[in-house]
């Protein structure tokens, strides 16, 4: 309750002394998923360098970068994103972050988490690219086969 509270003395106090960052409670929701809610930045870093799972999932599958894009805390939301929060993760209605960023018509995190999910398809392009170009050049273990006369 310390951190969700949001008394960051407490609450590295409580982590100094073996408190699970990640503990749930009652709708298995984290502190960080709760603390990103609140909008206290410092709580949400303290919470992420104890060990803090940002891409936790409560009862109805929903994380803490929704919750943070739900209520819009732009700089949680881009301390999460810097910590490989994942963008593409659905709730159990379907949701994704940026269907809560613009349910609330906040267009500086809708922009955000779109360019975090356009860096994610060129990352998975790229990596389809390098693939298809070894398959297209025999593979690697073909290459070194046919090198060794085989």
């Amino acid at each position: 309750k310390a951190i969700i509270n949001g008394n960051l003395d407490i609450a590295k106090i409580l982590l100094q002394n073996g408190a699970d960052p990640n503990a749930r409670g009652s709708l298995e929701e984290t502190a960080l998923y709760k603390v990103a809610e609140k909008g206290n930045v410092e709580l949400v870093k303290l919470m992420i360098e104890k060990g803090g799972d940002v891409n936790a999932r409560n009862y109805s599958k929903k994380t803490a970068l929704m919750n943070a894009a739900e209520h819009g805390n732009l700089e949680i939301l881009e301390l999460l994103l810097k910590n490989e929060a994942k963008v593409d993760l659905k709730d159990d209605d379907g949701k994704t972050a940026v269907d809560y960023a613009k349910n609330k018509g906040d267009v500086k995190i809708v922009e955000m988490i779109e360019k975090a999910m356009g860096e994610k398809t060129k990352i998975t392009n790229d990596e389809k690219l390098n693939n298809n170009e070894v398959k297209q050049s025999g593979g690697f273990w073909d290459k070194i086969l046919s090198g060794l006369g085989r």
